[in-house]
């Protein structure tokens, strides 16, 4: 099949459209209809088509116990002490770091707390996120705020580098190995043991949120969640696994329309699904109740909540209003709740994320409230 042929199919396949360049610019990317026309573009289907994660390879901490003094026979010991050694964080250190993907060479940029090597109480938790279309992961670790947000919550911030000319993440286009890129990526996440293998989250903005969906869904072992921002996929996960989901979405989007509706792509058009539609099937996939509560944070974002998904895993869709197609909270976008603060503070353990966030994005005075 041609290489264009492909693109239009991708370009039918993604519920997405533009990243913010450095300038600012929104820059129109592919969308997509349902899951049934997503499914037949990239031939994935919620019980087809999943490929394994790589395994996870932990290694055994050691520990050294240092040598009985010599002393006199009236002398008491002292219970001699372990002292445990730094444990091995292999790629999990703050820099940029180069994968061999079939000869060719990939990145991904990594910020990691300071004394993530030192032995803790805890594993680190792990966000991995995929910038948007013609964008980079030096920008989106800035846009987002997560560079300094992460490490403050002793959460590692993995932020792939995609390629193409503009850079992108490219669905239905195998040639790309962008499959085989974050498969080695997760590979070393997951082979260090400073990470907690339980709390691996996936987050994107735009493009780099409908690659969240696509890769997340097809490969939900391991994945403990989620973030899709500004560009949702169809819910293709399969019910009975679907991780935790966290959806977020300017109502003044002028790029993926909030309210849905017709969309040129290419010389014809797709409909698009509203955001709360389209959450709602999320909810219902994931076998979610059907009472959702709500919250508003700041007189601007509005969270609604499923609960009661299979698993115990919940549904969260943020809608800030007035925005537009920015990460919320973030440097273009400051005043609003920055979810990647919501995330972060969720990971380390926070007992209110939300609230905690709020405290610094809305109003003095302004603190979130909740109905059902």
């Amino acid at each position: 099949m041609s290489t264009a042929r492909l693109r239009v199919w991708a370009t039918v396949a993604l519920v997405v459209v533009g990243a913010s360049c450095s300038s600012g610019a929104e820059t129109a990317e592919p969308t997509t209809t349902n899951a049934a026309t997503f499914t037949t573009a990239t031939g994935l289907s919620p019980t087809t088509d999943r490929s394994s994660v790589e395994p996870t390879t932990t290694a055994a901490t050691t520990s050294t116990s240092a040598p009985a003094p010599t002393v006199a026979p009236t002398t008491t010991l002292a219970p001699t002490t372990t002292v445990a050694s730094e444990r091995d964080c292999g790629a999990m250190t703050t820099g940029e770091h180069a994968i061999d993907v079939e000869g060719v060479s990939r990145t991904f940029e990594v910020v990691a707390p300071e004394l993530l090597s030192r032995p803790a109480s805890r594993l680190a938790p792990v966000v991995v996120l995929f910038h948007g279309f013609a964008s980079t992961a030096a920008n989106i670790i800035a846009k987002t705020g997560l560079g300094a947000l992460a490490p403050a919550s002793g959460v590692v911030l993995v932020a792939p580098q995609a390629v193409g000319e503009p850079t992108g993440w490219h669905i239905g286009q195998p040639e790309f190995r962008d499959g085989e890129f974050t498969d080695a990526v997760l590979a070393q996440v997951r082979a260090s043991q400073c990470i907690d293998p339980d709390a691996i989250w996936l987050a994107g903005f735009s493009a780099g949120s409908a690659w969240t969906g696509v890769y997340g869904c097809s490969h939900t072992e391991g994945i403990a969640g989620l973030l899709m921002h500004s560009g949702l996929a169809p819910p293709i996960c399969p019910a009975d696994s679907t991780p935790d989901i966290y959806i977020v979405h300017g109502v003044a989007d002028p790029v993926v329309p909030f309210s849905g509706g017709s969309q040129t792509v290419g010389t014809g058009a797709v409909m698009l699904q509203s955001v709360p539609e389209s959450a709602a099937g999320w909810a219902s996939t994931a076998g979610c109740g059907a009472d959702p509560s709500t919250r508003t944070v700041g007189g601007r974002d509005t969270i609604t909540t499923w609960t009661g998904c299979h698993g115990g895993r919940t549904v969260m869709l943020q809608a800030v209003a007035d925005l537009g197609h920015f990460w919320s909270g973030g440097s273009e976008a400051p005043g609003t709740l920055n979810p990647g603060c919501v995330l972060v503070r969720m990971l380390s353990g926070a007992d209110d994320p939300v609230a905690e966030c709020a405290a610094t994005s809305v109003n003095p005075g302004e603190s979130p409230t909740e109905s059902s």
